[in-house]
């Protein structure tokens, strides 16, 4: 007979059993729940304090050089007729340029034939050339039209660089030759051969044949740099003036251009001022971390860790130092324009940052950027908490490994609960029977003893 826990006793074992192992399991779960919280925050607030430090040593990085620090900027006295690119190891100057000729590549046209690109041309052999490289195509009745002409020579593995294209005028279509590489030297040459000469058409070899009419020529660059005559196969010249590279767009013969390179300044206040802003996220982060609230007696994760005491304490100390090879106006942070607020935030002076900008560029540049600059001693200090072996990710992952013990601690003691419940449950079980056997037992004795005679006096 199947028979539930306390069914014939009426003791309720299943509640007794479960209040039982509850209050057995009560004390080590808490401790466990307490013990991985902690954890789970802990490695929250290393994250969120790593992410803001990670920004900071970003910015820093970009201060390792003078050179990096500062970008120069190239501007030109007239866009429509040339543009230039300045790189960070360029030095500030002015030059004068004239624009005479800008490169152009070469285009040749061929003559018109009726009928479109399915307009039949010959057949035999093409070799063309562009400048010194050369190659050859084979055509047959399979592509000997306008069409098949042109895609045999630019689908051609070893074509250097000459485009091919259909034009269709009200006169008919025209095979259209275009050289994609600028330069005197880069010209287009034809030379056709067998076949059943309708390629002769398309001979170009001067100063031989000449069927294909020269819509552009072939021509160099030239211009004037503060009067000294450059010649160039391209219109992006980057070995003219060192660290900067000159876009012509079109000549203006006879009319000079100037083309002034400067630091850029707006660049430089930008990068200090982000610089700021990223700082300023560092301190705040860390100051939520470290935060107590008493009246609500909330606490932040990382309260009282000496870790982060002493990172801080090491991040304020070098924001407040002084360069002593600078001039004393400019010679520390707060010098142009950067302090502390009440909160731990950083502020910037807008005006008083530009001001030193503006009235000591390379000074401003050596407190950031210098040998011994405040990016150089922040980068130092991040890259000794931020490495792979370093506190953050040393802390991190020891509480990752405790988080995997609590974890093996929670499925022992489900598996200690079970037992203690199995012991419990045959105990109450047995008690139950025994309770069921007595109460058996008093109902049979109650029945016999009211089935006694009554003895009359």
């Amino acid at each position: 007979m199947i028979r539930s826990p306390g069914i014939t006793s009426g003791l309720d074992v299943n509640a007794i059993v479960e209040q039982l192992v509850a209050a057995e399991r009560a004390p080590v779960a808490t401790r466990l729940d307490q013990q991985k919280a902690d954890a789970e925050a802990t490695i929250s607030a290393l994250g969120k304090l790593k992410g803001v430090l990670g920004a900071l040593q970003s910015i820093a990085k970009k201060f390792d050089s003078i050179e990096n620090f500062t970008p120069f900027t190239a501007v030109s006295g007239n866009e429509n007729i040339f543009t230039a690119i300045a790189a960070p190891t360029v030095s500030a100057g002015s030059y004068a340029i004239e624009v005479t000729q800008i490169a152009a590549a070469q285009k040749l046209a061929s003559g018109s034939f009726a009928g479109g690109a399915p307009a039949v041309v010959g057949t035999g052999n093409l070799q063309l050339s562009l400048g010194s490289k050369t190659f050859q195509v084979t055509i047959d009745q399979g592509n000997s039209t306008l069409q098949g002409i042109r895609d045999a020579i630019n689908s051609a593995t070893d074509n250097p660089g000459i485009a091919a294209t259909i034009v269709n005028t009200t006169a008919g279509a025209r095979l259209i030759f275009t050289s994609t590489v600028t330069g005197a030297a880069n010209t287009i040459s034809i030379v056709p051969s067998g076949g059943d000469g309708g390629l002769a058409a398309l001979e170009h070899n001067p100063p031989g044949g000449q069927s294909l009419t020269e819509i552009q020529g072939a021509q160099d660059a030239l211009l004037k740099v503060d009067g000294f005559d450059v010649q160039s196969s391209g219109n992006a010249l980057d070995d003219v003036i060192d660290g900067v590279t000159i876009n012509l767009t079109n000549a203006d013969p006879g009319t000079t251009y100037a083309l002034d390179i400067a630091a850029d300044k707006k660049a430089v206040v930008d990068q200090i001022k982000n610089f700021a802003t990223t700082l300023s996220a560092v301190f705040l982060t860390s100051a939520q971390l470290r935060s107590f609230d008493p009246d609500t007696k909330a606490a932040g994760p990382l309260l009282g860790d000496s870790m982060l005491r002493g990172l801080e304490l090491q991040l304020r100390r070098t924001m407040t130092s002084e360069l002593s090879t600078n001039p004393q106006a400019l010679s520390s942070l707060s010098a142009i324009g950067i302090t502390t607020n009440a909160d731990g935030s950083i502020a910037v002076d807008d005006a008083k940052l530009q001001s030193a900008v503006d009235a000591g560029f390379d000074s401003v540049a050596a407190l950031f950027a210098g040998e011994n600059g405040i990016g150089a001693q922040m980068l130092t200090q991040l890259d000794a908490i931020l490495g792979s072996d370093a506190p953050i990710d040393v802390r991190t992952k020891a509480l990752q490994s405790k988080q995997r013990r609590l974890d093996a601690a929670y499925e022992q003691l489900d598996r200690r609960m079970q037992a203690v419940e199995t012991t419990y449950r045959a105990q109450f079980t047995a008690l139950d029977t025994l309770l069921a056997g007595l109460q058996s037992t008093s109902a049979f004795l109650t029945q016999q003893l009211a089935s006694l005679p009554t003895t009359r006096n």
